[in-house]
C-alpha cells in the first residue's frame, strides 16, 4: 500500500481527526478536542493525517500540543507527541513510520526545541525508528494506607476485615508522617482555582530543577481546574497567614484510591517533606486506601517519596525524546535526572 501525510488543520480537519478516535481511543470524549487542541494556552496543536493514496481515506494521524518548558531558567517551547493512532488494516510499519517522520520534519518548522512522549511498547519501535531517544523509564511510587479492600481482594473469606484494623493501625503507628506533627506555621487549603500565590510558587520552585515544564497559574487552571476529562483535586500547604504557599499536590480519585497528577513545592527540604507528611495524613483521615504517583523526576525527590513508605511499582511505559543533535540543550535533556515529570505532564 502506498501512503501520504499531510499537515492537517485543527479547525477544518476535525472530523477527520475525531474518526480516527473513533476506532482507536474509545475511552477519550469528544470534549477533550477543543479543550486540548483549540484551546491550549501555549497555542493550537499540530496535528498530521496520514492517507491511504489508492481510496484516498485517512488511516492514521498524530499530533503536537505545546508546552512551554524552563531549561535551566530559560523558556523554550517544546512539543508533547500524542494521539498517535493507525487503523488497525494499516499498521505496517511503513504507513506509522511515514507519520512520525513528518512529525519530526515539523519540529524546526514551527520551532520547536525539542519533542518528548510517554510510550509503551507498540509505539516506542516506530519512535526509535523515526529518531527519538529513550530517555529513561518512568516509576510509579505508591503507598499503602488501608487494608481492609486489598485483604478482601486477596482473601475473600468472613471477618477478613477485622485483619485489618491492627494492620492499619501498625501502617499509620509507624509511617513516617506521624513524626510532622501539624506544624503551628503553615496551614492546609482547599482551592477550587490556583490564584497569585502559586505564581509567586512557581517563581521560587523552578529553580530546583533543570527541566520542568511551566506550572504558572494559567497553565494550572486550564490543566487540571477546567479539564473536561478528569476531575481533579487541589491540596495546598500555605503560611498561616495564608500569603505565601510552601507546595501543593494536584490529584484523583478512582475507586478509592489517590493518584497523584502534580506537585510542586517551595525550595527547601522543609516545604517538601512537610507537604508529603501533611497531604498523607489528610488521605488517612478521608479513609484512602493508596496512594501512587508516576514519576521520572530528580533523585532527591524519589529518595524522600521511598522514605515515606512509597515502593516501585512496575509501569510499562518510556519517555523518549527528539531533539536536534546540535541543540545546546542536548546533555541537559538527557540527563533524565535533571527533570521533573509526572502524570500531569503527559497528554491525556
Amino acid at each position: 500500500m502506498s501512503y501520504s501525510v499531510i499537515k492537517a488543520n485543527v479547525q477544518k480537519d476535525k472530523q477527520r481527526i475525531l474518526s480516527i478516535w473513533e476506532k482507536n481511543f474509545k475511552d477519550i470524549p469528544q470534549e477533550r478536542y477543543p479543550w486540548f487542541y483549540e484551546n491550549n494556552p501555549y497555542g493550537e496543536a499540530l496535528s498530521w493525517l496520514v492517507t491511504d493514496q489508492k481510496t484516498n481515506s485517512v488511516v492514521g494521524s498524530t499530533a503536537l500540543f505545546p508546552r512551554r518548558m524552563n531549561l535551566n531558567g530559560k523558556k523554550v517551547l517544546v512539543g508533547i507527541a500524542a494521539d498517535f493512532a493507525v487503523n488497525q488494516e494499516h499498521r505496517s510499519l511503513f504507513a506509522a513510520l511515514k507519520l512520525q517522520k513528518a512529525v519530526i520534519s515539523g519540529c524546526n518548522e514551527n520551532k520547536v526545541e525539542f519533542i518528548y512522549g510517554f510510550t509503551n511498547e507498540q509505539s516506542e519501535a516506530v519512535l526509535l525508528r523515526a529518531g527519538y531517544k529513550r530517555l529513561g523509564e518512568v516509576h510509579r511510587l505508591a503507598k499503602l494506607l488501608r487494608t481492609k479492600n486489598k485483604l478482601r481482594r486477596y482473601l475473600p473469606l468472613p471477618g477478613t476485615g477485622l485483619f485489618s484494623i491492627p494492620l492499619d493501625f501498625i501502617l499509620a503507628t509507624f509511617s513516617k508522617e506521624r513524626s510532622y506533627a501539624k506544624s503551628k506555621d503553615f496551614k492546609i487549603e482547599f482551592p477550587k482555582r490556583f490564584d497569585e500565590r502559586f505564581e509567586s510558587l512557581w517563581e521560587e520552585a523552578k529553580s530546583q530543577f533543570g527541566v520542568i515544564g511551566e506550572r504558572n497559574r494559567q497553565y494550572l487552571n486550564w490543566k487540571y481546574v477546567d479539564n473536561p476529562h478528569k476531575k481533579y483535586h487541589i491540596f495546598s500547604l500555605a503560611e498561616k497567614e495564608g500569603e505565601k504557599i510552601l507546595g501543593f499536590v494536584v490529584f484523583h480519585l478512582q475507586d478509592n484510591n489517590c493518584f497523584v497528577a502534580d506537585l510542586l513545592y517551595a525550595n527547601s527540604d522543609f516545604a517538601l517533606k512537610s507537604l508529603l507528611a501533611q497531604f498523607i495524613i489528610f488521605l488517612r483521615k478521608e479513609g484512602i486506601d493508596s496512594v501512587s504517583i508516576l514519576i521520572l523526576g530528580p533523585p532527591s525527590l524519589v529518595k524522600n517519596l521511598k522514605a515515606f513508605g512509597f515502593h516501585s511499582r512496575k509501569e510499562n511505559s518510556k519517555v523518549l525524546i527528539y531533539i536536534d543533535g546540535k541543540s545546546p540543550y542536548l546533555p541537559l535533556v538527557m540527563n533524565k535526572e535533571n527533570w521533573l515529570l509526572l502524570e500531569g505532564d503527559r497528554d491525556i
